[in-house]
């Protein structure tokens, strides 16, 4: 016996579902890793940008976020950040 999906209106239900469970899932928040411990933590997109200030909740240290910055880390997750923030909004 060979199983064939169901058709009708509860398919098309199942289907907007998970098409909705799918869209829900979309996460605008960021990995950033400190520059001092190397731990990595979540910041909002919307909240990195050149200019922010924010401090590692495992070591304390004030990690400053500027586009010219000569840690890697910092400049990768305000890129990242960016291209979140343009995913969203389009």
């Amino acid at each position: 016996m060979h199983w064939t999906p169901p058709r009708g209106r509860a398919c098309a239900v199942r289907v907007a579902w998970l098409l909705n469970a799918r869209k829900a899932k979309l996460d605008d928040s960021v990995k950033v890793k400190c520059t001092r411990c190397s731990s990595t933590f979540r910041d909002r997109a919307g909240r990195l940008r050149d200019g922010y200030s924010r401090e590692c909740p495992n070591c304390n240290v004030l990690i400053f976020f500027d586009s010219e910055s000569s840690d890697a880390s910092v400049r990768k997750a305000l890129t990242e950040a960016r291209r979140v923030r343009n995913l969203l909004s389009s």
